[in-house]
């Protein structure tokens, strides 16, 4: 059954994102009705390697569900994230529980990438900012 398969992995066993950071989004033939787990690097950092295609966008969030999340600020002036080649670049996130009147319109918008090809999604859960990306164009 396809619905059982995880793209990430080539698996066929569902993968638990228990305590487990993941990627979800109209993304990677999904309708945000999946998640991509992301393999934990040991210090504090999570990865992933995707397929985006035009028109895709995504979030990051724990243990399949929306009380930790990630995506852009709201008030970023740029509509995508822009990678330069193979360069990585970094972006600070915004998280989705800010709850006061200064954050709560500015988080979180999904994260867009500005053109289709292969990336790697390095994100870091602590840092100067809620949550630091790095995004590296393959």
């Amino acid at each position: 059954d396809d619905a059982d398969e995880n793209p990430v992995f080539g698996d066929p066993t569902v993968v638990s994102v228990a305590d487990k950071w993941s990627v979800i989004g109209k993304i990677m033939g999904s309708n945000w009705n999946r998640d991509f787990v992301m393999t934990d690097g040991q210090d504090d950092s999570w990865s992933i390697d995707i397929t985006y295609s035009e028109g895709d966008e995504f979030k990051f969030r724990f243990s399949g569900g929306w009380d930790y999340q990630y995506g852009m600020w709201m008030s970023d002036d740029n509509e995508a994230i822009t990678p330069l080649g193979a360069d990585t670049v970094s972006y600070g996130l915004a998280d989705g529980v800010e709850n006061d009147d200064e954050n709560i319109h500015r988080a979180n918008k999904n994260i867009k990438l500005p053109e289709a090809g292969e990336y790697t999604l390095r994100l870091f859960t602590f840092g100067e900012h809620a949550g630091d990306l790095y995004v590296t164009k393959k």
